[in-house]
């Protein structure tokens, strides 16, 4: 039951870096390789905040710490990516730009905090029993948090009209700009949210890992793996794939081998790639000619 329950806890926070992924395709068709770096900045922002405020703050450092993987995201969205698309640069070009974004983003935060990786204790250490079972602190906290972002986000999405431009932009972005969408805007809004998304899941990854520059490289990892299980075109599907990446990945390394959890996260993504190459709730994408 441990080892599903972990499952479940590293799935929904796998999902919220996923769930980034995802929005940012759907908008752009960029796969944004420093997602994990944005998510992290906001890790190190949280962690300096914590050591001036103290334990006392969390709430607010955490808040600062997304808020500010957000605004970063937001701003290079606006004034690098979006100019380079204007005049006329790729979708794959840009992916290629987020990976030089990267490491800028590594290389600023190795000035600021410099390379030691940094320790971060448990929110909320210690089990309490519920329904006769025993589960940890870390995992309700976990399980809340993700569920109240993923909440907070569904009604952004669907009930306000920020929400429908978000979803105008995603589904056709020519037809957006032609009924007046602030395209610009709306656009690196996505990417600053799906940045901030991540800064959550890095700040609930924190005391489970020691904080450096890519400790969220491997998480990014496998919720691109659990997007692409899921669709990667697919809100919906984004979740679902991260918590079977979650799942698949606690189980594995419990019951069968530790060492060779990643490598097997890898291969079933690889077979869904062929078997379902658009994902398990995607599309698939025709193109007349």
């Amino acid at each position: 039951m441990d080892y599903f329950l972990g499952g479940v806890q590293l799935g929904f926070i796998y999902s919220l870096l996923a769930l980034g992924i995802v929005l940012v395709y759907r908008a752009t068709r960029v796969i944004n390789f420093a997602h994990a770096d944005f998510a992290t900045f906001g890790t190190f922002i949280f962690l300096s905040a914590l050591n001036i405020l103290g334990s006392g703050f969390t709430i607010l450092c955490a808040f600062l710490g997304f808020f500010s993987s957000g605004l970063i995201a937001f701003f290079i969205s606006y004034f690098v990516f979006y100019e380079a698309q204007r005049r006329g640069v790729s979708p794959l070009g840009i992916t290629i730009g987020t990976i030089a974004v990267s490491f800028f983003i590594q290389s600023i935060e190795i000035i600021i905090w410099g390379a030691e990786p940094k320790s971060v204790p448990s929110f909320f250490p210690g089990r309490i029993e519920l329904f006769s079972f025993s589960l940890s602190k870390t995992f309700i906290l976990v399980l809340i948090v993700s569920l109240l972002t993923l909440s907070v986000f569904y009604l952004v999405i669907t009930r306000t009209k920020f929400g429908i431009s978000i979803r105008a932009v995603s589904q056709n972005p020519d037809m957006s700009r032609i009924l007046g969408v602030r395209f610009r805007f709306v656009v690196s809004s996505i990417w600053g949210i799906s940045a901030a998304i991540a800064g959550i899941s890095g700040i609930l990854l924190a005391p489970l890992y020691s904080v450096d520059q890519t400790f969220l490289f491997d998480p990014f990892l496998k919720a691109f793996i659990g997007a692409i299980i899921g669709g990667i075109d697919s809100v919906p599907g984004a979740v679902f794939g991260s918590i079977i990446v979650g799942l698949a990945e606690s189980l594995f390394g419990g019951y069968v081998s530790i060492k060779y959890k990643t490598a097997f996260i890898f291969l079933i993504g690889i077979i869904s790639l062929a078997l379902r190459p658009e994902g398990i709730f995607g599309r698939e994408i025709k193109e007349r000619v």
